[in-house]
């Protein structure tokens, strides 16, 4: 095994159920697991009855098993799984036990459209966040679905939060082929990207015991992208048949 002194601060995703499969796969632990797991409320991104294809035809990526409890595949990488009764990353009582767990990574998760304040940045620990789209060209929401109609490619920056949308330090960016025609965006594809990114990153983090690219953001460079209109998502999806 593993062992790294990272927490992972995990919203009950898709991409968080993603991120737990693989580092699982890859045998490492962690020093903690927070789950932001608010009881009886919507936990947003899962899904259990999307079909999942295993042996994609030249698909090399780690896909999902979103059958599998976050809480599950959480307590085999970590002996410390703490789940928090909000789906607020800013809620106070996410303060108090971050700052308890003494950590210098936080490999973030949280839920889609929300930002991590000041106030929990200020903790200390570097916050780790991979964004499905190449930095600073696709800051915003379902940049993925832009990149396929504008680039034909889906592009992945791994940054260190700052307050701003998008606007940390890029650590990592990795260009991704056209998802294969069927396989599901949201919660399969986007997810397995960037768990295949935060692997790089913590891999070469726990080799080289920091970060090595570099990248300052200045907000004046960059687009920033607003939830894709549903019929532009169509179009996007539908192209990739004549790829």
């Amino acid at each position: 095994m593993k062992d790294t002194d990272g927490v992972l601060l995990a919203a009950n995703t898709a991409r968080s159920q993603a991120y737990a499969q693989l580092l699982e796969k890859k045998e490492y632990t962690l020093k903690s697991v927070i789950i932001l797991n608010a009881r009886g409320g919507n936990k947003t991104g899962i899904s259990t009855n999307i079909h999942i294809d295993h042996n994609v035809p030249g698909l090399s990526l780690f896909l999902p098993d979103l059958s599998i409890p976050l809480k599950e595949t959480c307590d085999l990488i970590t002996d410390n799984v703490i789940e928090l009764n909000t789906s607020n990353v800013n809620d106070n009582i996410v303060f108090r036990t971050l700052k308890s767990l003494h950590t210098d990574l936080v490999i973030y998760s949280g839920f889609g459209g929300q930002l991590v304040s000041e106030e929990l940045l200020s903790l200390g620990p570097e916050f780790l966040h991979i964004h499905s789209g190449w930095l600073p060209d696709y800051r915003g929401s379902t940049t993925i679905y832009y990149s396929i109609l504008k680039e034909r490619y889906c592009g992945v920056s791994a940054l260190l939060l700052s307050p701003e949308i998008d606007m940390g330090t890029i650590i990592k960016r990795k260009r991704f082929p056209l998802p294969p025609v069927n396989i599901d965006i949201d919660y399969i594809y986007d997810s397995a990207i960037r768990a295949d990114v935060m692997i790089d990153v913590l891999e070469n983090w726990e080799a080289k015991g920091k970060f090595e690219q570099e990248i300052c953001q200045e907000f004046e460079s960059g687009n920033t992208f607003y939830v894709i209109h549903p019929v532009l998502k169509h179009i996007a999806i539908l192209s990739l048949a004549q790829n």
